[in-house]
């Protein structure tokens, strides 16, 4: 049982076979999880971190995004970004910069009763409604 995990994502990778795995680890014991992946595949990486959140709402993350140096076949150096997300079941030591504590039961419960499903028109008029404030604060 490893105490801290890696997830790394790739282009060809599919999401659900990622939470697979992230699920399974932690059915195993694992109370740690990092997921990381480097360029394209950066939405991919926070995608499988929501889920893995969704379906364990006790998780506390830490962000973090920096650059890769990669050299090219042109023998340039080329800086490509990158992201990891750390998971854990326990509070980190270091809650600074990145960090994200776990949702509160209420929210969560709305969010998973919500599901991948946004009701649109509400989110449209929330949107209207900010919109109009703004720009009323312009005049």
């Amino acid at each position: 049982m490893d105490s801290n995990s890696i997830i790394k994502i790739c282009t060809k990778g599919k999401i659900s076979n990622y939470v697979k795995y992230g699920n399974q680890l932690i059915e195993n014991g694992n109370k740690k999880i990092t997921i990381v992946g480097v360029g394209n595949v950066m939405n991919k990486v926070v995608s499988v971190a929501e889920i893995l959140k969704r379906k364990n709402p006790k998780f506390h993350q830490i962000n973090s995004i920096q650059f890769v140096e990669i050299e090219t076949p042109s023998k340039t150096t080329k800086k490509i970004p990158s992201i990891s997300i750390f998971l854990s079941l326990e509070k980190p030591e270091n809650t600074a910069l990145g960090y994200q504590a776990p949702l509160e039961e209420e929210k969560n419960e709305e969010i998973r009763r919500l599901g991948p499903f946004i009701d649109m028109k509400k989110e449209q008029k929330n949107f209207n409604q900010i919109s109009k404030k703004k720009s009323q604060d312009f005049q």
